[in-house]
């Protein structure tokens, strides 16, 4: 009865469940390490580590990046990220123009690399990564366009 289960009102509880203990045990750890481009003055903390992403669209890094957006966590961060930019882009569109090509693209692998960035942290029994800097290089031609995306900060742990 397997593929059918899902379809009962156990079934269907059962998925609930498993989403619940999903977002309790993965994705929500995840979601509250932050990443800051700046330091955080009110709360102590202690350095672990240093920690460096990059990805980009073009050859190999592409398919790095495609697999990292099927990574459940990356979907979901990046499904939310995309519903708070929809509540935006409407007024934004109206007052900025036109979006670039591939700025869907770059998107997604801003929120991989932050994704990326955040379980680094929580690897290493950090809470936040402090100092967030990253590089874009655009290369182009006459047919494509592509970018690189280098990203880097300090895993930092609370101690108060």
């Amino acid at each position: 009865m397997g593929f059918f289960n899902q379809f009962t009102e156990k079934g269907k509880e059962e998925n609930r469940q498993k989403e619940e203990k999903w977002l309790q045990e993965i994705y929500n750890p995840v979601k509250n390490v932050i990443v800051t481009t700046c330091d955080i003055k009110d709360r102590k903390y202690e350095i672990i580590r240093p920690c460096f992403y990059q990805v980009s669209n073009k050859g190999w890094f592409n398919d790095k990046l495609m697999n990292e957006l099927k990574d459940p966590v990356a979907k979901k961060y990046l499904q939310e990220t995309k519903q708070e930019q929809e509540k935006e882009s409407a007024l934004g569109f109206f007052f900025y123009g036109e979006a670039s090509v591939h700025q869907e693209e770059f998107e997604e692998a801003f929120t991989a690399a932050v994704v990326n960035l955040k379980k680094q942290a929580l690897a290493a029994g950090g809470n936040a990564v402090i100092g967030y800097r990253q590089n874009i290089e655009i290369d182009t031609d006459n047919k494509h366009a592509w970018f690189y995306l280098q990203c880097y900060g300090t895993i930092v742990k609370f101690v108060d």
